[in-house]
């Protein structure tokens, strides 16, 4: 298993992102491909103990947050972003991570690693934590407008990811909604509710905003805008929360104190409701796995991403996908 992994380009720089990769080839047992500085890279590597298989390509280029989408099918053809997905799409790497430019990586994902045969739209797919489990959202910023049939097949991929990496049988899919009764929604979502209804998915029909955190689908199945608006919402609120109880626990000497005593319980939940322990957002819908980890993403961040690209790869998740919409007219 050789994973390529691009490490320019992010908020916290190659050398971080070198130790999270290092790190999780190590653990995983995995050959790793760093492309970026070679230099940097180098100097990196000069400063860690490991007996992982770790290779360095350098790369002239780095694909910046400010660059556009098609940078890295256009201008920036010798970019570590773009070499990268070169070398799982020739066969060189089983899977990529990435966590530079989103528009840049689904632009590369789909017209250098390609669509799938069938798949109508390939979709970001982040994994979070809900009150009863991992949920993934797809879509969350890929496609901004959805035909009814991408929104099916959305259903379909998110279902194959839950089963085969998270090992959920049959999860559950919902249609996200503005409510839950059969009225509701918008052309667009009532013919892809007619859809889901008729796939092979255990569709369980509409379900809200107030849905999604408490697990009541594992699959949650929307377009881009939305998606990626929910998600944020989710982070922001996140935040906002974890905020408010820090303040409410340590805001004293006494609530410090009482702190103390719950400090085991409070690391339990944290771990609980930290999204970074599913590793970053999948593409769905290519011919090899493409993972988008978060542009924040810190050193152990990044390795729980190069680590869920393995698992991905391992589980044959893309090309069971494929064999899902092996029929479908292109």
């Amino acid at each position: 298993m050789k994973i390529a992994v691009d490490v320019m380009g992010s908020d916290k720089g190659p050398v971080e992102l070198t130790k999270g990769a290092v790190a999780a080839a190590e653990k995983g047992g995995f050959q790793i491909v760093l492309f970026g500085d070679e230099k940097i890279i180098k100097d990196a590597l000069s400063t860690l103990k490991y007996t992982a298989d770790v290779e360095v390509v350098h790369a002239d280029e780095t694909i910046t947050m400010c660059d556009k989408a098609t940078s890295v099918i256009k201008e920036k053809k010798t970019s570590s972003m773009a070499m990268a997905l070169s070398a799982v799409a020739e066969g060189k790497c089983d899977a990529v991570v990435s966590s530079g430019n989103s528009g840049a990586l689904i632009t590369g994902a789909t017209f250098i690693v390609k669509r799938a045969k069938g798949v109508k739209r390939p979709a970001f797919a982040p994994v979070i934590p809900s009150a009863t489990g991992p949920v993934i959202i797809v879509d969350s910023g890929a496609n901004v407008e959805c035909r009814p049939e991408f929104l099916a097949q959305f259903g379909k991929m998110g279902a194959v990811y839950m089963e085969k990496v998270m090992g959920f049988e049959n999860p559950s899919v919902g249609l996200l909604s503005n409510g839950s009764e059969d009225s509701k929604g918008t052309d667009i979502t009532r013919e892809a509710k007619a859809l889901l209804e008729k796939s092979d998915c255990n569709f369980i029909g509409y379900i809200e905003g107030n849905d999604i955190m408490t697990g009541k689908s594992r699959v949650v199945v929307c377009d881009g805008f939305t998606g990626n608006v929910a998600l944020k919402t989710i982070e922001g609120m996140g935040k906002f929360v974890s905020a408010k109880v820090k303040n409410l626990l340590t805001g004293n000497p006494i609530r410090t104190i009482g702190t103390l005593f719950m400090i085991r319980g409070i690391k339990k939940f944290k771990k609980e409701f930290d999204s970074k322990q599913y590793g970053g957002a999948m593409i769905l819908g290519v011919r090899a796995p493409v993972v988008k980890a978060h542009g924040s993403a810190d050193g152990a961040a990044f390795g729980v991403a190069v680590a869920q690209a393995a698992k991905v790869a391992e589980n044959n998740v893309c090309g069971t996908i494929a064999s899902a919409f092996e029929t479908v007219q292109e």
